[in-house]
């Protein structure tokens, strides 16, 4: 196309040139005569051409100007024409791999099984950490390299039925491996496909619908470990019974009947097997609205009441003691001691129970997204991992109180940073014996916990957190209660897939 358009301006000024010429030569007397001078006229010689004028000049120019111009509109009009030839070809491309891309999907949504996970590898150092062994032989160090969590989810999403198996594996306490989470569940689902279902009845292994700390994902909180009072009431954020969820609008309810032993979300801690028949009830009512496009608001309260257990003893017999008091290793007067057999005595249970509220807020800025929370627990008798409530043993009940607040602010979408302050209160009515008298002690815990990090979305983050604890655990020499030395920091990179 581009050839032919270049030589048509030449062939038209050959075939002006030779009309020129033609008609400016004279005309030949006879055919005859024409061929003569032809064939005598030496090869050398040729007919000189007619002088060009000035308007054949100018008409030429006029039309070598067409011309170019046809050309360089030809040309552009090509390069238009590539294009939009390419822009069709991207168009096509893009709607081809869209198309593939929602084909997997699809095959996907129909088989309804998709299969996730993440990896926490972190290094702590701690003040308490010690090369040595408690009684037992169990290790006091603390300073060491650890895989905290491995999880492996299968989740099968289908319109009536949905089914979630969770497993773990850490080294925490040793390399070990467990479930973690295994249910089954019935699905009303809601007309409106963007909102959570209407109802869903599940049962196995699930988490405990009470507050807002145990039901985050463990993957999803920041903050590397709950505050101390989830961890003291909670071992684990999961049990086992029937659940109920219900979504209507911006409302939220949650109801369950758990065994209420809670299965310690450290792997390889003792076994949770429940010792009670009695259940325990949990609740939660709450409401989860986008109050605007960018401003986020949501909360509740929640309840729980079971039983606790105490345990008996066994009987004994009545057996010989040798208390060698002074350490010779030979029984002299009066290091012979009787003790007296006693009988088995039975174990028991007593009522527990907590309620409690929280609140979130969530604004999304040009910087990204602004958090806000906290949360509040009163409970009676339910610490179960660190000061372990026991009012049989105690003589009376025990009161908690656990409460925190935190925030925590995007820097873009590759960093965040955040700051929680947490309290614990493992018996607000403790009092403390000196000089033979009773008076009231704090045994509250209070942890400063700055974080900072920075993360990949979709494939994981690094996150630093150095934790500031206050408490009166210690004892100074004059036998008062004073601050322990345990604070801690943590590295923790943790991986997504």
């Amino acid at each position: 196309m581009k050839r032919r358009i270049l030589l048509e301006p030449l062939v038209s000024l050959l075939a002006l040139s030779a009309e020129i010429a033609h008609a400016q030569s004279p005309a030949p007397a006879a055919e005859q005569d024409v061929e003569i001078e032809v064939e005598s006229a030496p090869a050398t010689s040729a007919p000189e051409p007619a002088p060009v004028t000035r308007d054949e000049v100018t008409a030429l120019r006029a039309e070598l100007t067409a011309l170019q111009q046809r050309l360089s509109a030809s040309e552009a009009e090509r390069a238009a024409q590539s294009a939009r030839d390419e822009a069709t070809r991207s168009e096509a491309q893009r709607a081809e791999e869209e198309q593939e891309r929602r084909s997997l999907l699809d095959r996907a949504t129909k088989l309804g099984v998709s299969v996730s996970g993440y990896l926490q590898t972190q290094y702590g150092r701690s003040e308490l950490s010690q090369d040595e062994l408690l009684q037992g032989g169990t290790p006091l160090n603390q300073n060491r390299f650890s895989v905290r969590r491995g999880r492996v989810r299968l989740k099968g999403r289908w319109k009536y039925v949905r089914a979630d198996f969770e497993i773990d594996a850490s080294t925490t306490r040793g390399p070990t491996a467990s479930v973690r989470r295994a249910s089954v569940g019935a699905v009303l689902p809601n007309a409106d496909e963007t909102q959570p279902p209407l109802l869903v009845l599940s049962a196995g292994l699930t988490e405990i619908p009470l507050g807002l700390e145990l039901q985050q994902g463990q993957d999803e909180i920041l903050f590397l470990e709950r505050t101390q009072g989830s961890l003291a009431l909670f071992s684990g954020p999961v049990d086992t019974g029937v659940r109920l969820d219900g979504a209507y609008g911006p409302f939220r309810l949650q109801l369950a009947v758990m065994n209420g032993t809670p299965i310690d979300d450290r792997a390889g801690g003792p076994s949770a097997l429940d010792a009670t028949s009695a259940p325990d009830f949990v609740g939660r009512v709450g409401v989860d609205t986008q109050a605007t496009e960018a401003f986020h608001v949501s909360g509740g309260v929640s309840f729980l009441t079971g039983k606790g257990f105490h345990p008996g003893s066994d009987a004994t017999k009545s057996v010989l003691q040798w208390d060698d008091s002074n350490a010779d290793g030979a029984i002299n007067a009066g290091e012979l001691v009787a003790v007296a057999g006693r009988g088995a005595l039975p174990s028991a249970t007593f009522d527990r129970w907590a309620v409690g509220a929280d609140l979130a807020f969530d604004l999304k800025t040009s910087l990204g997204t602004s958090r806000l929370y906290g949360e509040l627990m009163l409970a009676t008798n339910l610490d179960r991992a660190l000061f372990v409530a026991d009012p049989i043993a105690a003589g009376d009940d025990i009161r908690e109180l656990s409460w925190y607040v935190a925030v925590i602010q995007d820097l873009t979408e590759w960093g965040f940073v955040g700051l929680r302050y947490d309290v614990y209160d493992p018996n607000s009515d403790l009092v403390d014996s000196r000089r033979g008298q009773s008076i009231p002690s704090d045994a509250s815990l209070r942890t400063w916990a700055p974080i900072a990090g920075a993360r990949y979305p979709g494939y994981g983050r690094i996150t630093f957190e150095y934790d500031y604890i206050k408490d009166k655990l210690a004892r100074d020499v004059r036998g008062v209660p004073t601050d322990v030395a345990n604070n801690q920091w943590t590295v923790r990179v943790q991986g997504e897939f």
